[in-house]
């Protein structure tokens, strides 16, 4: 299979500046930083009791639902038509995905009952309201 995807490094002054990337007739640029990366993710320990008053489906949008659940010690998550994924805590209400760039902040009202997330992913904060 061939593929028209090609990429070019620009240097400035001896040094790389930036990446342009071509997908077919797209062209993409990504300027050089020097910020550093972002700190990888380390999952907590987090007991079955705390994350099972997080079990449910919550509203990403019409029609597409995040499911919620947990299958032994294991915590998951599926969105309407997509493959289960394992979630870690990172805090006990703060959960990352490794197999996607992605987080859930779980939500909650004064009283404590959890009433939604924030699915943080692609630059974007997507609240979900909490359904069942």
């Amino acid at each position: 299979m061939k593929s028209f995807n090609h990429c070019r490094f620009v240097r400035a002054g001896g040094k790389v500046t930036k990446m342009i990337m071509w997908q077919g007739e797209v062209e993409n640029v990504a300027v050089k930083t020097d910020k550093p990366l972002p700190a990888e993710h380390v999952a907590v320990a987090l007991d079955t009791a705390t994350f099972d008053q997080y079990v449910g489906d919550y509203e990403l949008g019409p029609g597409f639902v995040l499911t919620i659940s947990r299958e032994g010690d294991k915590f998951i998550g599926q969105a309407t038509g997509q493959p289960k994924i394992e979630i870690f805590p990172s805090t006990p209400t703060e959960f990352f995905i490794k197999v996607v760039d992605a987080q859930l902040s779980i939500q909650k009202d004064a009283s404590g009952k959890v009433i939604g997330l924030v699915l943080h992913q692609g630059g974007q904060n997507i609240p979900a309201k909490k359904i069942k």
